[in-house]
């Protein structure tokens, strides 16, 4: 009976730390939290294979850290559980189209300073709360750095399951969120897991993948991947690897934008800490190849535009203008003029020929391919019928072609390439 009466104390001690850890988390600017078991990754077996079948490209890291990432307790000693924080970085529905030729693309985490400090310092202030709360407590922290499987722990926290393209989804926030982990020794009252798997029979993301990155839902060949290349290869890029860039300059957020628990649940930040900057939201294209690593240094080492450094932000450059430009073309008219035309054309056409909204309002995106065409993508489409299609070709050129392909049971994915040049 003695025994009982201690193991109750002991679970209520746990279950009030527990309750006063995820307070102090929310108050220090995290927007979810939850609390993790350490035991071995359940996608441990799929890691293997994945290395094995050299879908990490260059990433030796990754190889080097297997072990610990399948077996999160041997990270730090006597460590029990994992208190994981979730931080939206949403700045709201990105616009391709916006983007001015001079400039380029690059994926939402990286338009404010340095996560790793900023997110950090965060929880390094966490740490110091769980060791108020726990006195005694030890803990280690990290933000998508070290051999820590956050999109595991996070899940298994509960705070929600991963997608078909890899991320972490969370059903409030979305996909577009930093994890940060804490390792720790403390007492604390483990979450559930996140068992549902929420994407069901959609494949919006991989669908829309402009590189055919993913082998298979959940299988992601990094080597195909628009982020690793622009981020993570080390080197020049060969030509297929600089096509694969496309338009853009630092990683890629397309299967983000489509994913529906974004486009209908996200909301945008108004964290001060993470507020974009002008100067990384849409560089100037020109800028790197005569910057000097001094004033690249001065301007950009405290932002995700680091890691690849000034010679990997270059040679992003040159691989943006590169596929914007035809190398045989000097002669035709600026593709940019082109671009432009052809959007405020579709723009202005559909309201008059479309007033079902088969295609206003449904996401879209645009891609030059090569230099050469221009491509129109509209998702989520109920359907289009061929004198619909006729009419948005006559909008935007009868030498276009068009291609309808299923999306879900319920919507179908089109199509429009335009010639840039006659």
């Amino acid at each position: 009976m003695k025994h009982k009466d201690v193991e109750r104390r002991r679970q209520g001690s746990a279950s009030r730390n527990t309750v006063e850890v995820k307070r102090r988390a929310i108050e220090l600017g995290f927007d979810a939290v939850g609390i993790a078991t350490l035991e071995r990754n359940a996608h441990a077996a799929e890691l293997d294979r994945w290395l094995a079948a050299g879908y990490a490209g260059g990433m030796d890291y990754l190889r080097r850290q297997a072990e610990q990432r399948k077996e999160p307790a041997r990270i730090m000693p006597n460590a029990t559980v994992a208190v994981v924080t979730l931080t939206s970085y949403f700045h709201g529905p990105a616009d391709p189209a916006a983007v001015l030729p001079d400039r380029a693309q690059v994926a939402q985490y990286a338009w404010s300073g340095d996560y790793h400090r900023i997110l950090g310092a965060r929880l390094a202030r966490l740490a110091d709360a769980i060791r108020r709360i726990s006195p005694g407590a030890r803990s280690r922290c990290y933000v998508d750095a070290g051999p820590v499987p956050e999109r595991d722990l996070a899940q298994r926290a509960g705070l929600g399951w991963i997608g078909k393209n890899m991320m972490l989804i969370h059903p409030r926030l979305g996909s577009f969120t930093f994890i940060g982990v804490v390792l720790t020794d403390a007492a604390l009252t483990p979450d559930l897991p996140f068992d549902a798997d929420r994407c069901g029979s959609c494949r919006r993301c991989l669908d829309a993948c402009p590189t055919e990155a993913f082998v298979a839902p959940h299988l992601m060949d990094a080597r195909r991947c628009i982020s690793y290349l622009t981020i993570e290869h080390r080197g020049e890029f060969t030509e297929p690897e600089r096509r694969l860039a496309t338009d853009w300059l630092f990683g890629c957020d397309v299967c983000q934008d489509v994913c529906p628990w974004n486009v209908t649940f996200a909301h945008a930040t108004t964290d001060p800490e993470l507020a974009p900057r002008a100067d990384l939201m849409a560089p100037d294209l020109n800028a790197f190849a005569g910057m000097t690593t001094s004033e690249f240094d001065r301007r950009f080492e405290d932002t995700p535009f680091e890691r690849p450094g000034l010679a990997g932000m270059r040679r992003n450059a040159a691989a943006v203008r590169a596929n914007r430009t035809p190398v045989l073309s000097e002669r035709l008219a600026p593709t940019g003029e082109r671009l432009t035309e052809l959007q405020h054309r579709l723009a202005d056409g559909l309201a008059k020929i479309d007033p079902h909204h088969r295609l206003v309002g449904r996401p879209v995106s645009y891609r030059v391919i090569d230099g050469q065409a221009f491509e129109i993508t509209f998702r989520d489409v109920p359907g289009i019928a061929e004198a619909e299609v006729q009419g948005v070709k006559r909008l935007i050129g009868t030498d276009c072609f068009c291609t309808v392909s299923p999306q879900t049971q319920e919507a179908v994915t089109v199509r429009f390439v335009v010639p840039l040049h006659s």
